[in-house]
């Protein structure tokens, strides 16, 4: 995923440096040495989290690499659910209202 300016593959190290060298860069180093510091397996984490309210949940699988959807699951709790309410309300409106009263036609 990550490569040189000639298409190389980086090492680990160098990316995960690169990651620190950009939090302290940021102010955020010392978020490091906390009770929960940040770590590189947090992009990881972000990604899974942003891409479940983007992409379809089979495909978030596929590109993280899970073998199985439960794995994936794990990120569905952070999907906003904003329409939630309408949505249910409506339902529930279509599917309480009475019959409608008028008599069948004929078809034909």
């Amino acid at each position: 995923m990550f490569c040189d300016e000639w298409g190389r593959h980086l090492q680990d190290y160098t990316i995960r440096n690169g990651f620190y060298d950009a939090l302290t860069e940021a102010g955020l180093g010392s978020l490091r040495t906390g009770e929960d510091p940040i770590v590189f397996h947090d992009l990881r984490h972000t990604f899974g989290t942003l891409a479940v309210q983007a992409f379809p949940l089979t495909d978030v699988k596929a590109y993280m690499g899970h073998e199985d959807v439960s794995t994936t699951m794990i990120y569905v709790h952070h999907v906003p659910r904003y329409d939630a309410a309408d949505k249910l309300s409506a339902l529930l409106r279509r599917e309480t209202e009475p019959m409608s009263m008028e008599p069948n036609r004929a078809i034909g």
